[in-house]
């Protein structure tokens, strides 16, 4: 029998799913944040802060993560007066990105930013493939992207905003930034 089936208490300590409680039942609980709360607020924050005010949505429906985490920024994004001006769907291990690269190219007037929850090889690969096609879009990305390798790839992550879960300290930027959006710490 499962531990749902005998009442005992269950923490997904990884799992950022806003669903997987409900999925799994009672005695089921996150014990991290869940994508929704963290995407959303990164939504707000390019929106109020940043000045951003178009975005591009990079995604993959290889995994819930890469699929949903564009679509819950975008949610917050527009209802703070951000508009969402396209989408492109990679697939895992994808080498070529050239078809969103022109997709991107194609549009009016190139996004303020790309939004993505892409990794390790990919968000690498589409970064390079872009940046040599003259996208000077900033990345906006989830915790997944912050990478010793990506840093790595020195000026063309310049200006990349990866949003984290992390502990504010007291006086520190992070911490006005928790306030403003409203954060319990």
């Amino acid at each position: 029998r499962s531990g749902q089936q005998k009442g005992v208490l269950m923490f997904a300590g990884t799992s950022t799913q806003p669903d997987v409680p409900e999925k799994v039942g009672d005695w089921m609980y996150l014990a991290s944040f869940s994508d929704n709360v963290s995407a959303g607020s990164t939504g707000i924050f390019a929106a109020k802060d940043l000045g951003i005010k178009t975005a591009y949505l990079l995604k993959s429906s290889d995994n819930t993560y890469t699929e949903n985490v564009p679509e819950y920024f975008a949610v917050t994004f527009e209802k703070y007066g951000g508009k969402v001006v396209g989408k492109g769907n990679f697939t895992f291990n994808q080498s070529d990105f050239g078809n969103i690269i022109a997709e991107i190219k194609s549009l009016p007037q190139e996004p303020d930013a790309i939004m993505t929850a892409a990794f390790e090889p990919d968000l690498p690969a589409f970064l390079r493939q872009a940046r040599a096609a003259g996208i000077k879009s900033k990345i906006v990305g989830a915790d997944g992207i912050d990478s010793p390798s990506f840093f790595a790839m020195g000026d063309l992550v310049e200006g990349t905003i990866v949003v984290s879960n992390r502990l504010p300290k007291p006086g520190s930027k992070y911490d006005e930034l928790a306030a403003r959006l409203g954060a319990d710490h």
